[in-house]
């Protein structure tokens, strides 16, 4: 099992740019044990499915969340390209 704890390090990004957003997401992105690969795999999900209840077009951001990449560089387009929309669409919303 890996020790990298994929949640902590999404929910740090969520609170350099809103710790509202933050707060929120660490009580509803569920807990996921297992390694990296299913951490990964599980948060994928999570933010597929809220970045679908946006009211803006989110398909193309959604393909940043692969399943295929290496954690960092899935943290970087995390950063850079879904947390945009995240915050902008009061994201998480259950």
């Amino acid at each position: 099992m890996s020790r990298t704890n994929l949640k902590r390090q999404v929910l740090d990004i969520l609170a350099e740019v809103s710790p509202k957003t933050a707060s929120k997401a660490k009580r509803q992105i569920p807990e996921c044990r297992g390694g990296l690969k299913e951490q990964l795999h599980a948060m994928n999900k999570y933010w597929r499915l809220q970045l679908g209840l946006c009211p803006e077009p989110t398909i193309a951001v959604r393909e940043y969340l692969s399943d295929n990449l290496v954690v960092t560089e899935w943290l970087e387009y995390f950063k850079h390209l879904i947390v945009p929309y995240i915050v902008r669409n009061d994201l998480p919303k259950y």
